[in-house]
């Protein structure tokens, strides 16, 4: 059996363009406004960093990741720092 390489290079491509579409569709809010972002520094993960998390969620904002990052200390050592970021459908 021979299979025609034109068709199947334009199966690949159709199924590309509706697997794009699908995660385009997810990244994008309902109402097809852009997003925007905010940035929360933070020295420690811990209880106290999840609380905060939850009052930005309170007020529509989605975690989005968390950036490790290094802050130098008083003393010159080095103090692990975090970049917290969240988004939310432009208002």
């Amino acid at each position: 059996m021979k299979i025609n390489t034109s068709l199947l290079v334009g199966a690949v491509i159709a199924l590309a363009a509706v697997i794009l579409t699908s995660v385009d569709a997810q990244n994008t809010p309902a109402n097809g406004a852009s997003w925007e972002y905010k940035v929360i520094d933070m020295q420690g993960l811990g209880l106290i960093a999840v609380d905060s998390w939850e009052i930005e969620a309170s007020s529509g904002w989605e975690l989005v990741t968390v950036l490790p990052d290094k802050l130098k200390g008083p003393f010159g050592e080095e103090m692990p720092l975090y970049q917290v970021v969240f988004k939310r459908p432009k208002q």
